[in-house]
């Protein structure tokens, strides 16, 4: 295949509730470089350069950041659920897009929002791009993604839902350019 063009440019989150990614939570779509890192375990360590800077933004990182102070309490959902015991964190589902070639590389899991997400800096008239950074983690159960949930002005929506199997560390699929 061809090399793929253009970088992530989209990423999405959703609220997993029940084992399945349920409400979105946020978008970025203003993304300048989408950084995706396989760690030694197999996951994903993901950096994502955008410049939304808004109110909505600040409120799912305070929701959704790992912080250092949690560690130890219970794993949960953004329902309440507690879907595994010995995790420290809030989980959240995300879906990213990645290129613009006949097939869009799209990447699917659940992860955790790093505690120094939302760093900016800023320089002269340059606006300010919050950084965020997530990490994959292991799926505590096997996890649904709704065929619906996939960005219908991204890609082709796949014929069925897809599942991210329990202690699945996050998925790649190649899904087609959407249809006119």
């Amino acid at each position: 295949m061809g090399q793929r063009k253009g970088g992530s440019n989209l990423f999405e989150f959703f609220i997993i509730a029940g084992n399945v990614f349920t409400t979105k939570e946020h978008s970025l779509n203003q993304i300048y470089k989408g950084d995706m890192k396989r760690r030694n375990d197999g996951g994903f360590d993901i950096t994502i350069d955008q410049d939304e800077d808004t109110a909505s933004l600040e409120t799912f990182l305070e929701t959704y950041r790992v912080l250092a102070s949690t560690t130890g309490a219970a794993s949960k959902y953004e329902d309440g659920s507690t879907p595994s015991a010995g995790s420290s964190d809030v989980h959240i589902g995300w879906i990213g897009y990645h290129g613009k070639s006949t097939d869009v590389k799209v990447t699917y899991g659940v992860a955790e929002v790093d505690p120094t997400s939302g760093s900016f800096s800023t320089e002269d008239s340059k606006e300010s791009r919050p950084t965020i950074i997530l990490h994959s983690v292991a799926a505590p159960a096997a996890t649904t993604v709704t065929k619906t949930l996939f960005s219908s002005s991204k890609v082709t929506q796949p014929g069925a839902d897809k599942i991210i199997a329990i202690s699945s560390l996050g998925k790649v699929d190649f899904l087609a350019l959407p249809t006119a």
